[in-house]
């Protein structure tokens, strides 16, 4: 599901021409920070520590994203990425998928892209 975010994400936003510079610098510090907390609740996970929180910052940094992205989008692929983010938030969950080697894997690649989204925002 993380991946099929990205690539949701990486597919709208290369649909539009011109983001503004400061919607793009407030999508690049997004991404940055969706990358962190993947990395982190990954940590968490190889350590059988249960990721605590995670679950509400994640739901707070999705509905934000969606919040930037709501004029580039139209609204029913708006809505379906809205689902895809609110149902991935619940990081928690993962806690009981951390014994395979999928779930760890899946969130830091998905870490990875999200990191590579923020640098190239910044960049540009």
């Amino acid at each position: 599901m993380w991946l099929d975010i990205v690539n949701t994400i990486i597919e709208v936003i290369s649909k539009k021409v011109s983001i503004d510079e400061k919607k793009r610098l407030k999508l690049s510090q997004l991404f940055f920070d969706v990358a962190k907390l993947l990395e982190d609740t990954a940590k968490d996970l190889e350590q059988d520590v249960y990721p605590h929180g995670k679950c509400a910052a994640m739901e707070s940094l999705s509905r934000e994203l969606v919040s930037i992205l709501k004029n580039s989008m139209d609204e029913e692929p708006l809505q379906e990425l809205s689902h895809q983010l609110f149902v991935a938030s619940n990081l928690e969950l993962e806690y009981a998928m951390r014994k395979s080697k999928d779930t760890i894997v899946t969130l830091q690649k998905t870490a990875g892209r999200f990191e590579a989204l923020g640098m190239l925002y910044k960049a540009v």
